[in-house]
């Protein structure tokens, strides 16, 4: 029952910011004991089931917003075939360090064609990174307060 309440912390809290995932992990790792990446693991899924879900939604929220979508097809035709790249750079370090959100990368990922098994799989492998280094080090994080 405890890890889909931390499941559901990590889908809710990518959206809800007073729900949060990063505080979440760090509790579960040093105060309940749990292994870090189990909980990088579990964190990692919740958030990444909302990024799919954003993922779709961004599509046609593209759709439907013909301004947003004209800049998005701007910026495809400019670094066209580097585009994907990039971008899943820029998921990367946006998946350890948090900005630029990945919320709204997941959004507009759809209109410069990145495919969304590659954009999670980044996204999956970097939120781990993040929440089992946040579970790991919690002791010394409640040790500062």
């Amino acid at each position: 029952m405890e890890i889909l309440t931390l499941y559901f912390i990590a889908l809710i809290g990518t959206v809800l910011w007073f729900i949060n995932a990063e505080t979440a992990s760090v509790y579960y790792g040093s105060q309940l004991g749990w292994n870090p990446a189990f909980v990088g693991l579990v964190c990692a899924l919740g958030q990444c089931t909302t990024f799919a879900l954003l993922y779709l939604g961004g599509a046609r929220l593209l759709g439907r917003w013909k301004k947003l979508g004209g800049k998005v097809e701007r910026l495809r035709e400019r670094y066209g075939e580097h585009l994907e790249n990039r971008f899943l750079l820029l998921t990367a370090i946006s998946g350890v360090v948090g900005l630029p959100p990945l919320v709204a990368l997941s959004s507009i990922a759809a209109g410069f064609r990145v495919p969304p098994s590659h954009l999670l799989v980044v996204a999956a492998l970097f939120r781990w990174i993040r929440f089992t280094t946040l579970a790991s080090v919690g002791p010394q994080i409640f040790a500062w307060f």
